[in-house]
């Protein structure tokens, strides 16, 4: 057709361009990305029946947003989120101090950046406690959240309305969403403490906000938000994530590049599209599906394989960073910025990946120490004082660490004993 196979390359690019555009476009603002390119939807195709599926799923919506509306629900998610708060606490203090040595070396041998590490010694606490730093504050921090969001809506209503299993655009009753008033609030007292706390180390570490501000820079997170700035929307779109990512309620997305997101995104909708039918799958038996998601995630990170993720992150940022000093050395500027920025991003992956793999290291091996010590209750049991036991499965991430360091108990001892499959899944 007059058509060469480069032209029809180039047009496969462009095509590609456009639709990671859509797709950005969609994520910020889904009523402006079906203004452009309408509504598509199974609903809207298959009519009556769709319509009777759609009014199937919001029933089981419900059905699942009501099962954690106990008082028990709001204190036990409240534990997990005070026992990853640790975790996440003592995992940035260890990226934190790794990142500024880093800035500090890189700073005594070629110049390029600030010994900040060694000047600002409290940027590292900065990191490290800004978390707790932002829920201590909590009226504050909810008047920066709103502030910063104030020109994207729809982010803001992704982060305060999204429950555990249901997104801020799937539909569910005021009655239901009220009788999830503690579980909504506990939520947000979370969310928007690592939201804020997350835009500020971003615009930290690129140099917006110092101690010392010149021109286009600030003093403060409180201090841009009050200038009445907007902040690019992918900054905010991650911090969002962030946010969700904190209390396991984040959906998934394909093609991030993410561990778990492709394969946990298509589980969940796979679920939800099943319902709650008797059988191994759907909602009947996932019912949590978005928190088991999460919560895996978690659990790769936060274990003794991420040391060996960080190493080869490591060797990759090492490699490129050579590749970005030949270019620049040839003049090819532009590649050479583009390779850093890789680079770049490599090391601070490797440094988050190490970080929290040693801190998966440390509660692994409190862990095997426990259970080698307490071989007469069962895995996912603490035993009091009195002799008597608590169930500590409510509890994310207590169980995984237990239940791993009880294999790795039994399977070790000069007497073996056996492991109930059953009882370990």
């Amino acid at each position: 057709f007059g058509t060469s196979f480069s032209d029809a390359g180039k047009y496969l690019q462009t095509a590609s361009k456009v639709g990671k555009i859509l797709r950005g476009i969609r994520e910020v603002d889904e009523e402006l990305a079906e203004a452009i390119v309408g509504n598509k939807s199974a609903d809207t195709i298959i009519g009556p029946m769709g319509k009777a599926h759609g009014f199937i799923q919001r029933l089981d919506r419900e059905r699942r947003a009501l099962m954690v509306t106990q008082v028990s629900t709001t204190v036990r998610n409240v534990a997990t989120a005070g026992v990853r708060l640790s975790m996440d606490t003592a995992a940035d203090l260890m990226e934190s101090a790794l990142y500024q040595i880093g800035r500090g070396a890189d700073a005594g041998m070629t110049g390029n950046a600030p010994t900040v590490a060694v000047q600002h010694p409290t940027s590292i606490i900065r990191d490290a406690f800004g978390k707790v730093a932002r829920l201590a504050q909590v009226t504050d921090t909810a008047d920066l959240a709103d502030a910063l969001l104030k020109h994207n809506p729809r982010l803001a209503n992704r982060m305060d309305r999204s429950l555990q299993e249901v997104g801020s655009d799937q539909s569910l009753s005021d009655i239901t969403r009220t009788l999830n008033g503690l579980n909504i609030a506990q939520d947000l007292f979370f969310r928007r403490a690592i939201f804020t706390d997350s835009i500020d180390k971003r615009m930290r570490r690129a140099g917006v906000i110092v101690d010392n501000p010149g021109k286009g820079q600030f003093k403060s997170l409180e201090e841009f938000a009050a200038s009445g700035r907007a902040l690019p929307a992918k900054v905010l779109a991650d911090a969002v994530d962030d946010s969700l990512a904190f209390t396991f309620s984040r959906m998934p997305k394909p093609g991030t590049g993410k561990a778990g997101d492709t394969v946990g995104h298509y589980f969940i909708k796979f679920n939800e599209a099943i319902g709650p039918v008797p059988g191994p799958v759907g909602t009947a038996a996932f019912p949590f599906a978005r928190f088991m998601v999460n919560a895996l995630q978690f659990q790769m990170k936060y274990m003794p394989t991420s040391l060996v993720t960080a190493g080869y992150r490591t060797m990759m940022g090492t490699y490129t960073k050579r590749l970005a000093a030949t270019s620049e050395a040839l003049g090819k500027t532009d590649l050479s910025k583009k390779q850093a920025l890789v680079a770049q991003r490599a090391f601070d992956e490797a440094r988050q990946d190490f970080s929290k793999g040693i801190m998966g290291s440390a509660a692994l091996y409190m862990a095997v120490q426990y259970r080698a010590n307490n071989q007469d209750i069962k895995f996912y049991q603490g035993k009091n004082d009195d002799g008597s036991t608590t169930d500590l499965r409510p509890f994310f991430p207590l169980t995984p660490y237990l239940a791993l360091a009880d294999v790795i108990v039994k399977a070790t001892s000069d007497q073996p004993a056996p492991i109930d499959g059953q009882e370990f899944l």
